[in-house]
């Protein structure tokens, strides 16, 4: 049986735009991230994406690669390769459509970190991400996307730092925890 164990909830404050685990406990077999983005202002889209460390610092170069399947309703938006990255990206808000100007953009995410703590295997990972933009409150205005991601990390450090960011500010309410998951 799992046993799943909450290590750190954040709330951001106005102004700010990542979450940081720092540090990243070895304890786990993995660590999965649940969260909501809210964009701070009209005419943002919000991205999000992340960044590993270890002990060194944030690891650094072009290390990170995906494949993510996006969709708008029932429809295949896009589907996307991409490698040699020297970040993560979760979801690309970029991605068919301009910015809105009606509302801000609220994005959900889960994403599991596997084999962090293992220094003889690259980290990989997967992301299920939400996104409605031009959200106003009691309105079904605004387009709803969803992205499947799942990638890999071409560094075999142990993880000992997460950030999961935006592309722009998050407004108040923005939250994001970690959970550490491990066999009993």
């Amino acid at each position: 049986m799992a046993t799943m164990e909450a290590i750190q909830t954040t709330y951001l404050e106005a102004g700010l735009s990542f979450f940081d685990l720092n540090p990243v406990p070895a304890t786990y077999e993995y660590i999965q991230a649940v969260g909501q983005l809210k964009s701070s202002g009209s005419s943002n889209a919000t991205s999000i994406w992340f960044q590993l460390g270890d002990s060194g610092g944030l690891l650094s170069g072009s290390i990170y690669s995906d494949f993510q399947m996006a969709g708008l309703g029932g429809t295949t938006e896009n589907v996307a390769t991409r490698t040699d990255q020297t970040t993560a990206l979760i979801y690309d808000a970029a991605t068919g459509r301009g910015t809105q100007s009606d509302g801000e953009s609220i994005g959900n995410f889960i994403i599991n970190f596997f084999d962090y703590a293992n220094a003889n295997k690259n980290t990989s990972w997967s992301a299920t991400t939400g996104v409605q933009d031009s959200y106003i409150y009691g309105s079904t205005s605004g387009d709803r996307r969803t992205a499947l991601t799942q990638g890999v990390v071409a560094d075999a450090s142990t993880v000992t730092r997460i950030i999961i960011a935006s592309t722009g500010n998050c407004a108040r309410g923005s939250y994001c925890t970690f959970y550490g998951i491990k066999s009993s």
